[in-house]
């Protein structure tokens, strides 16, 4: 056995006796301090968080009324799990799995639809789109490993959204609110290491004023990656990467200005075409800035209205070299484009009467694909060189949106609504929602939902000239799914709640590239390409299955701890066939304690079933179970200063990712804060 075996076997048995040696400390207090009115009023406070949202209507409303299959994640919980990233405090959300992909970024799965880009989830910062990127769909090039430190909450809405959002609102819309002027509160600094040289940094400062606020968090994260072969046989997928992240809030006289930089550098071990590649550096700059404010024209009337800029700029180079398998056939790559997106947004809040809002909206954007450029140079071939370049493309998109919610009597809420969003390039498309929850016992509700979604194809997808090995087809139709779901949610014990959902989701017209040759006798013929691909409509997959919760919450002189279970079955068919690369089962087990005012301890265990693979990309894999332990102490030594201390895959599980990628074994990650 390694020595850095022992060492971390050493480490994960400190762990395990610091936090038994806790329970005992906070054991032998309680019978001094059997109460505290400060931490209850705390407690309480963090219970109703959990209780409200405003991602599943735009407007806030009681998890328990809603309509929607929803997870709120607080600030409390993601301290006390002692997450480091947006990806690892997802894991907890039942019908969610994170995984690696062959690009080296997270993909987000939900309810059994995995892509390599999650661009079937709609990710949002404060209400604002984070699919901003026009040479790929989705979000989770810059957000998969976003820092926690200075979220607030996340939000998590399962099913169709589209009726709301638009494009890409399918499976999921998660919503990652941070923490404004008021929540900070002055200065905030936190710092956290873990194995692989992993650090992460974060300086905060707010303060309110008399006519404005103003708030800007800064965030650095920066880790070596798994080394190439730290999974023997199995293949290394993520190296080295930096990341530098700024946030601002300022408000003045009911305007808010908002925005957020993510400058991200990742040198991971993937080419787009083999794994083995010597070198490959990857160069995303993401930003946007938004001015919005609220009016309140009368009583039963508000109006929100907002200005924004988005601008997704990336690049990538890279090098094959001896030892690869497409040696010599690719020696080097590169490429990258500079996206953008400018619009606005006017939304009506209009209270019909005590129990009948209506929320409307009409919105218009333009999307431009910029400076799109790829290269590959074959010194052994130069049949293969290649340097392509497409001019710049653009489009406009108009929406407008309406939602009616209706509480028939205090026991029945109902939601009607119906969207319709207009590109210039490929067409319209028409979105409704409707359902219901219904009370019909005390402390039991009945909820019902359909919706329809869409995923817009991107400007690169129709791109027909920049990527010759993947060509854009500028016919591309949208993406179309259906979903409704039906569940019931019960309250039968104090501090119980338990929720039962079945859904059903169809999506028709899958962008997926696909072999295509213009011609017979005109593409390349070699082992790694037999022919060329084209973006086109192809593919039907249908999932359907169930998620099932239970949490239960201690009160007296236990309350803040509590005990949590899910269960989520889903069973995906891509034409026909069992969906590769996602499991049919997959289980939470988590136990947070409280064991005095400062000390807490959280350990979850994560149960993933057997996966299929690709046969001609990606192997089966077998079940597994990691445990998670986390202890957290708070303002002990200092007010204001907490400490934590997790450790990841305790066992020392080993596993892999689909596709054969491997993943770390048992790792640690001390981290702490003070707030000034």
């Amino acid at each position: 056995m390694h020595h850095s075996d022992h060492r971390n076997r050493r480490l994960a048995w400190a762990a395990a006796l610091w936090l038994a040696a806790a329970g005992a400390v906070s054991a032998g207090r309680a019978e001094q301090a059997p109460g505290d009115a400060d931490m209850e009023g705390e407690l309480k406070f963090l219970e109703a968080e959990r209780d409200t949202l405003v991602t599943a209507s735009r407007t806030k409303e009681r998890t328990d009324e809603s309509i929607a299959t929803s997870t709120v994640i607080t600030q409390d919980q993601i301290k006390r799990m002692g997450a480091r990233t947006l990806s690892d405090a997802l894991r907890i959300v039942p019908g969610i799995g994170i995984t690696q992909t062959e690009f080296g970024i997270g993909a987000i799965d939900v309810r059994g639809v995995r892509t390599s880009f999650s661009d079937k989830v709609l990710m949002l910062l404060n209400g604002h789109p984070l699919d901003q990127d026009m040479a790929n769909p989705g979000s989770t090039w810059v957000y998969d490993d976003l820092a926690v430190d200075t979220i607030k909450r996340i939000e998590v809405v399962r099913g169709s959204a589209s009726a709301l959002y638009g494009a890409n609102a399918m499976m999921a819309v998660i919503n990652i609110i941070t923490q404004d002027a008021k929540d900070t509160h002055g200065v905030r600094a936190s710092a956290g290491y873990g194995n692989y040289d992993t650090q992460q940094y974060r300086l905060s400062a707010g303060q309110q004023f008399d006519n404005g606020e103003a708030v800007v968090h800064f965030n650095y994260r920066g880790t070596n990656g798994l080394p190439r072969n730290a999974g023997g046989t199995q293949r290394a997928v993520t190296g080295p990467e930096k990341r530098y992240d700024l946030e601002w809030q300022l408000g003045y006289e009911g305007f808010k200005l908002d925005g957020r930089y993510i400058g991200k550098r990742l040198d991971p071990y993937v080419s787009p075409f083999d794994l083995n590649a010597v070198t490959q550096n990857s160069q995303y700059d993401n930003y946007f800035l938004r001015l919005s404010r609220d009016w309140t024209v009368r009583e039963d009337l508000s109006l929100s209205t907002q200005l924004y800029y988005d601008s997704f700029d990336s690049s990538y180079t890279g090098t094959a070299g001896a030892g690869s398998r497409l040696n010599p056939l690719i020696a080097s790559w590169g490429g990258g484009s500079n996206d953008s997106r400018t619009g606005g947004e006017v939304q009506a809040n209009y209270r019909v009467s005590r129990n009948n809002s209506l929320i409307g909206g009409v919105a218009l954007a333009r999307e431009a694909y910029d400076n799109p450029s790829y290269r590959q140079t074959v010194p052994y071939n130069p049949d293969f060189n290649i340097k392509a370049t497409s001019s710049d493309m653009s489009r406009t998109r108009w929406s407008v949106y309406l939602q009616d919610m209706w509480e028939v009597w205090h026991s029945l809420h109902l939601s009607l609504g119906a969207r319709y969003d207009h590109y210039s390039d490929f067409g319209g498309t028409f979105n409704p929602r409707m359902g219901f929850n219904w009370e019909f016992v005390r402390d039991y509700s009945l909820k019902f939902s359909y919706g329809t979604a869409y995923r817009a194809p991107v400007l690169g997808e129709m791109d027909p000239y920049t990527n010759v090995l993947a060509i854009g087809n500028p016919n591309l139709d949208p993406e179309r799914e259906q979903t409704f779901e039906t569940g019931l949610v019960a309250h039968p014990l104090r501090g119980l709640t338990t929720q039962a959902v079945y859904f059903h989701s169809h999506i028709a017209d899958m962008i997926d590239a696909v072999r295509y040759c213009p011609a017979p006798g005109a593409c390349p013929k070699s082992e790694v390409f037999p022919n060329f691909k084209r973006y086109e409509n192809q593919g039907t997959l249908v999932t359907d299955g169930v998620e099932w919760e239970g949490r239960y919450d201690f009160q007296g002189a236990d309350h803040g701890s509590y005990l949590l279970a899910n269960y989520t079955y889903q069973n995906p068919l891509l034409n026909g066939q069992t969906a590769p690369d996602v499991p049919h089962s997959r289980v939470n087990l988590i136990a947070n304690w409280r064991f005095d005012r400062h000390w807490n301890g959280f350990a979850n265990l994560l149960y993933n079933g057997a996966v299929a693979g690709d046969s001609s990309v990606s192997p089966d894999l077998g079940s597994y179970a990691l445990l998670n332990l986390s202890v957290l102490n708070q303002g002990q030594l200092v007010n204001g200063l907490d400490m934590g201390l997790t450790v990841y895959n305790l066992l020392g599980k080993q596993y892999a990712d689909p596709g054969d990628f491997s993943v770390p074994g048992r790792t640690f990650y001390g981290h702490m804060s003070l707030r000034f």
